[in-house]
């Protein structure tokens, strides 16, 4: 894990973050090692991740941003990469609007629309941070983890080489087969002991 901090007049566009420090959990994938940079210019699974307290820390279930957390997680634990993760809650809006926005989504209001008629646009999002990032992890392309076309394009245009999109189906997909093969491997652990136990047993 790597932390960065931001100067106090470079939070995201939406001006509401009083301080900024992104983070970011990686894990070189099979065969890559050595010195200098992690990833050694290879390319590698990212997904560029907003922060979510509601859901992920207090479990609401408006929304499944925890739920896209734990598998990104899962699946760059088996297949290495990174997951940048930005402090932009609410798309951008803040926590405090974000809460104000829950109580116009309770009157029948979508996502959008709420943010929208508190005065905000319709994502706020910025990703200037994630090119820095990149580089500091010695990432030369990225294969995308999101199933969102805007967050792409936004990531092309500052001009991060995006090779693929793994889209979230996928890795859902492949998360549960390593939990399947870890299940398996351990459960066979514990075979072989009570065999060996038996055996022991036997030989008394």
């Amino acid at each position: 894990m790597r932390a960065y901090k931001l100067p106090s007049s470079s939070p995201p566009t939406s001006g509401m973050a009083t301080a900024y420090e992104p983070c970011v959990l990686f894990k070189a994938p099979p065969g890559v090692s050595g010195p200098g940079p992690v990833f050694a210019n290879a390319v590698a699974n990212v997904r560029v991740h907003s922060q979510c307290l509601t859901s992920e820390v207090f479990g609401s279930q408006r929304c499944d941003c925890k739920e896209q957390l734990e598998v990104a997680m899962k699946y760059i634990n088996e297949n290495g990469g990174a997951i940048i993760y930005l402090q932009q809650e609410g798309r951008g809006i803040g926590l405090a609007n974000k809460v104000k926005a829950y109580q116009l989504q309770d009157d029948g209001f979508d996502t959008v629309d709420a943010n929208l008629h508190l005065g905000f646009g319709e994502d706020l999002r910025d990703y200037n941070v994630v090119p820095g990032i990149l580089e500091d992890l010695g990432i030369g392309k990225i294969n995308l983890m999101s199933n969102n076309p805007a967050k792409r394009m936004a990531l092309q245009a500052l001009g991060v080489t995006v090779e693929t999109k793994v889209r979230e189906s996928r890795a859902r997909r492949e998360a549960k087969r390593g939990e399947a093969r870890r299940s398996e491997a351990k459960r066979r652990g514990l075979s072989d002991k009570l065999c060996e136990r038996r055996v022991s047993t036997a030989t008394l």
